[in-house]
Formats: structure tokens, C-alpha cells, sequence
């Protein structure tokens, strides 16, 4: 899983990088997924939607291209009661 290595600033130039990069691909919407753990998306939602602080996920335009943000562990089911 990934975790946060920067800054919001730093965070924000690689974004805006990748958007710009992945702008003249395809003729289509970009769509970039970053699965990672809760706590580092929690840190980002500080950054971004600390509004939405009490949601496991969120997303970002920037440029027209959308930015997900997702944990897999909040979408596996706790199976440790079975």
C-alpha cells in the first residue's frame, strides 16, 4: 500500500503531472485510482475534504482528470466473526 512521501505541495505538482501527462493519451476521461491504507487516506482527506473525514474514500478533479482515492480494506468485509 502507498504511503504519503510529500507535502501537499509536492503532492499537488505530481498531480498535476500526471493529469497533464495522461491529457493526451486518449480522446476519453481520465479516471486514477490510488488504493491505499485508511490512515494515509485520512491524512489526505486533511489536505483536500477534511469536510468528508467521515468517508473511507474520496476524489479530486484537477484538469479534468478525476483522482480516486479508495482503501481495499474498507471495502472487504470483516469475516472474523464467522
Amino acid at each position: 500500500m502507498a504511503k504519503i512521501k510529500k507535502d501537499l505541495d509536492g503532492i499537488l505538482k505530481d498531480l498535476a503531472q500526471i493529469s497533464e501527462l495522461s491529457e493526451g493519451l486518449f480522446d476519453c476521461k481520465t479516471s486514477v485510482v490510488f488504493d491505499m491504507e485508511i490512515t494515509d487516506i485520512k491524512k489526505l482527506q486533511m489536505y483536500f475534504k477534511e469536510k468528508d473525514m467521515g468517508y473511507n474514500s474520496f476524489k479530486i478533479d484537477m484538469s479534468g482528470t478525476e483522482f480516486i482515492f479508495i482503501s481495499s480494506e474498507s471495502l472487504t468485509p470483516d469475516t472474523s466473526d464467522l
